[in-house]
């Protein structure tokens, strides 16, 4: 009976070392972590409203991050801003402002960087940010200050014409000035009559002085109009010749093309050659298949070469025995633009166009600008610079400029020449001869 108590006393011994051994790894553990720090900048962060913006944070001393779980949260409202747990960014509680709008840098995670990346700055993110890590360690404090730009992308025009302002307000300051001040010198005129019958003299002096002064304002402003108003013109005159030096490029000998007519998107009343590069009206319709891609109201056909990026001309022609009392419009139109039912012939619809009426042409502006030209040309190039967004119509006779649309919203499609017949008696062709 002896032998049993001899061997259960190792056992109780290890029993002792081993509790042991566990209670100071959890001591050694503990005070580890008690240790580790959320640290963040001192000074507050300013940024600009647009920018992108890195808010820094991390642990101290360094330690693997990316098993941790990271919330951002905004210090006013106690609202996540982003939050990060085991590898995954958890958007279940993210503020709505800052949907799709943030991202924690995974490349420091490693490294015990917390930083968080905010795109597209608003002017409510200016404020106090906080990063915790999981619920043992402490936290840090990020100032974020969001400023607006001043001036961003200013015209000269609009530096001159702030400038304009600020100098009338200064001057009717100054006018404002000058009348209270003499008013208060009549009141005190009025009660010192026998200074003043001493000293009229003094008195039309400071008048004529005064009067003297607000003429040379009134002057010093009317030149600085005038400067205004010239730096105006002269903007608008820069915007003209870049549009003139645009079409006039279209038009160097490479830029040219052939363009043919393209079957699928005639109205069934329109006829196409058989080399496809001309049509006219018939009474009558034609037995075609009526395809989403077949225009089916109004009597036009588009060109069957579409554009995406360059500058490129063609030449178009009216004739006929009737072509003076025709009616009928060239141009160009987006890829999208609308077969069915009536169409507004306006840029509005994707339609860049010049319109032939009885001798008179018309932009098919919104509302239509009539052109007053003489004389009414019925060869026309048609230039589009599809880098510029730019479509114009030049007189092929002469030339001379019929009418540019400029900053066209081409909206990132394919441009394909447009053709338009109302009336019978003529037909339009697509000419191949040579500047």
């Amino acid at each position: 009976m002896g032998l049993p108590l001899c061997c259960s006393r190792p056992s109780l011994t290890s029993h002792a070392r081993g509790l042991l051994t566990s209670l100071f790894t959890l001591l050694f553990l503990w005070l580890g972590s008690a240790q580790l720090r959320v640290e963040g900048p001192d000074q507050p962060l300013p940024a600009t409203v647009g920018q992108d913006v890195v808010l820094p944070c991390h642990l101290s001393p360094q330690r693997d991050a990316r098993s941790l779980e990271v919330r951002w949260i905004r210090d006013e409202f106690s609202e996540t801003v982003h939050h990060y747990r085991n590898g995954e960014d958890l958007y279940g509680e993210q503020m709505e402002a800052y949907v799709g709008r943030t991202e924690l840098a995974r490349d420091g995670l490693s490294a015990g960087n917390l930083d968080l990346r905010i795109t597209g700055l608003r002017p409510s993110d200016d404020g106090l940010y906080v990063c915790t890590v999981g619920d043992a360690y402490n936290e840090a404090i990020v100032e974020l200050e969001v400023s607006a730009p001043f001036f961003h992308n200013a015209q000269p025009w609009m530096v001159a014409l702030a400038l304009v302002l600020v100098l009338l307000a200064v001057s009717i300051g100054l006018g404002v000035y000058l009348f209270r001040k003499k008013v208060t010198q009549s009141r005190e005129l009025v009660n010192r009559d026998a200074k003043l019958e001493e000293q009229p003299a003094e008195i039309e002096e400071k008048d004529a002085r005064l009067a003297e002064l607000a003429a040379k304002v009134e002057e010093q402003s009317a030149e600085l109009e005038k400067q205004a108003a010239e730096l105006v013109r002269k903007d608008a005159k820069m915007v003209e010749q870049a549009a003139e030096l645009a079409w006039r490029r279209c038009l160097l000998p490479q830029n040219r093309v052939k363009v043919t007519l393209d079957a699928d998107t005639a109205h069934p009343m329109l006829v196409l050659s058989q080399d496809q590069t001309s049509v006219r009206r018939e009474t009558e319709w034609q037995q075609v298949p009526d395809t989403p891609e077949r225009f089916d109201t109004c009597c036009c056909v588009l060109g069957r070469e579409e554009f995406r990026e360059g500058r490129h001309f063609w030449e178009v022609e009216g004739e006929g025995e009737w072509l003076k009392f025709s009616w009928w419009a060239v141009g160009v139109a987006r890829a999208s633009v609308k077969r069915k039912g009536e169409i507004d012939t306006s840029p509005g619809e994707g339609i860049w166009a010049v319109e032939y009426y009885y001798e008179h042409l018309k932009s098919l502006t919104s509302p239509p600008t009539h052109l007053s030209l003489s004389p009414v040309p019925t060869r026309i190039w048609v230039c589009l610079d599809c880098t510029q967004q730019q479509v114009s119509f030049i007189n092929a006779d002469n030339g001379v400029e019929i009418f540019t649309f400029t900053a066209a919203s081409f909206n990132g499609e394919s441009i394909h020449p447009w053709f338009l017949l109302k009336k019978r008696g003529i037909q339009l062709c697509l000419r191949d001869s040579t500047l």
